[in-house]
């Protein structure tokens, strides 16, 4: 059975919502987007109550509250209804306003973004679908020299592209902002532990998507100021942690500097590396006890898991809250190395951060 003091609340219209058969809430740091699905049928609420929601449209902006703390801003995308002769719900389903980003292509009357800085282009592109920008850590302020768009390119893809090239991981928050996250530090948060407050958990451990060894190209023509191998023949390399002699070449999308190049390529081994360990943790409830909130993305946590061959601080790239009357309250954390998130002061025993 769900705890009475976790309840899950949805706001719409200044009108608000408690009596649900099931809640799922998925919060995201490094996706375009955080979703929820909630559910009403006559079994958890009274016919009345089921009418009120049958009013909500996709476009409705929604507040969502777990435990009384706020957990997502966003927008009801789908409405479905069903009923039987005994039985009758509603289901709502939507995202923060950030997935118009992965929806939206670029319109601009020049398709340049010629000199301009990572956060001026970010906020003039999610900007247009009315998306707020924020940064975390240290996010390169060095003004690109081209950046040109393809017609009909998404927004995403095409932020993504620029912020790889500045180290940059691209993400959103709860509250529908784009995220342009650079390195920067996190403590870990409470931990979760094997045969204490773990319910189930599995991890994977594999170096399939890791490289040894990562090379980035770069090419744009010469000028008076700027010619030669520098210019139409750049070329950078990072090492990765695959322990196997894997080697991966990548032709930037938009080529600036050397020094650029070598942004790209360690970024490129860095995230690769990330991969090595993903974990799905799951524990009961919606709060981590070390905080007193919910357990959030993008922070860090201690994994102590003999069975997974962890003892080590990871970062939360997910956390999904679900309740339901069969499987009570519970909390599934994807765990990734930490550096995977621009986490620059979380190493993880035995996988060393690239250079």
């Amino acid at each position: 059975m769900p705890n009475p003091l976790e309840v899950a609340k949805l706001v719409v219209r200044g009108q608000e919502y408690t009596e649900w058969e099931t809640v799922t809430v998925v919060a995201n740091w490094i996706e375009s987007r955080s979703t929820f699905t909630f559910t009403a049928t006559e079994i958890s609420t009274t016919p009345a109550r089921l009418n009120e929601l049958k009013q909500f449209v996709p476009g409705d902006p929604v507040e969502i509250f777990l435990a009384g703390k706020q957990i997502i801003e966003g927008y009801i995308t789908q409405r479905q209804a069903a009923y039987a002769a005994r039985q009758h719900g509603v289901q709502l389903i939507g995202h923060t306003l950030s997935y118009l980003l992965d929806k939206d292509s670029i319109s601009t009357d020049t398709g340049s973004f010629d000199g301009s800085t990572l956060v001026a282009i970010a906020k003039a592109v999610a900007g247009d679908s009315g998306v707020d920008v924020r940064t975390v850590g240290n996010v390169d302020g060095k003004p690109f020299k081209q950046v040109q768009v393809q017609p009909g390119q998404l927004k995403w893809e095409f932020l993504e592209e620029l912020a790889r090239n500045k180290s940059v991981v691209l993400g959103s928050d709860q509250q529908g902002n784009l995220l342009l996250i650079g390195d920067h530090g996190e403590s870990p948060e409470g931990e979760v532990v094997e045969g204490k407050n773990i319910l189930r958990a599995q991890c994977l451990i594999t170096n399939e998507l890791a490289y040894n060894e990562v090379t980035v190209f770069g090419s744009q023509p010469g000028h008076d100021d700027e010619w030669g191998k520098d210019v139409s023949e750049q070329k950078a390399k990072a090492h990765g942690n695959d322990p196997l002699p894997s080697k991966r070449g990548i032709v930037m999308e938009h080529p600036d500097s050397p020094e650029m190049v070598q942004k790209r390529a360690t970024h490129e081994a860095r995230w690769a590396s990330g991969t090595m360990i993903d974990a799905s943790v799951t524990v009961q409830g919606w709060i981590n006890d070390h905080t007193g909130d919910l357990w959030r993305p993008g922070r860090v946590v201690t994994v102590v898991s003999p069975m997974l061959m962890l003892n080590d601080p990871l970062g939360i790239k997910t956390a999904t809250f679900h309740q339901s009357m069969g499987a009570g309250t519970t909390t599934t954390l994807e765990l990734v190395l930490a550096f995977m998130l621009n986490i620059d002061n979380a190493p993880v025993p035995g996988f060393a951060r690239p250079e």
